[in-house]
């Protein structure tokens, strides 16, 4: 019927320390389609055309699992957000948005410094 891929929520909210293993699952998004065969086949992916300078994470296009691919930075970026996109593979496909917000937590990862 044309329905759009509709997520379970209007946002994800996910909390990762700043000095997580490349590879860590932060979360899983998913999403759900009426439609019936391909029409409801749904991929992931995540819209660099909203958030362009966010390489620091990578999504699983079948299973929605968003896993860490670079390092973190708590003193540069306290908290990250991702647009992430379900697709269905329908002819025209529909697609729709969810939000990702991410904090990361702040580890103790710097030597004090004595200023003279």
């Amino acid at each position: 019927s044309g329905i759009n891929a509709e997520y379970g929520q209007t946002a994800y909210y996910a909390s990762v320390r700043e000095d997580a293993n490349i590879g860590y699952k932060i979360l899983t998004v998913k999403a759900t389609d009426e439609d019936s065969g391909s029409n409801s086949a749904i991929v992931y992916s995540i819209d660099r055309d909203i958030y362009p300078d966010n390489n620091k994470f990578m999504i699983n296009k079948y299973s929605g699992d968003i896993t860490l691919q670079g390092s973190l930075d708590y003193e540069k970026d306290e908290k990250i957000y991702l647009a992430v996109k379900a697709t269905d593979e329908g002819t025209p496909p529909r697609e729709t948005r969810v939000f990702v917000n991410i904090e990361v937590i702040d580890v103790n990862d710097n030597q004090p410094q004595i200023e003279i």
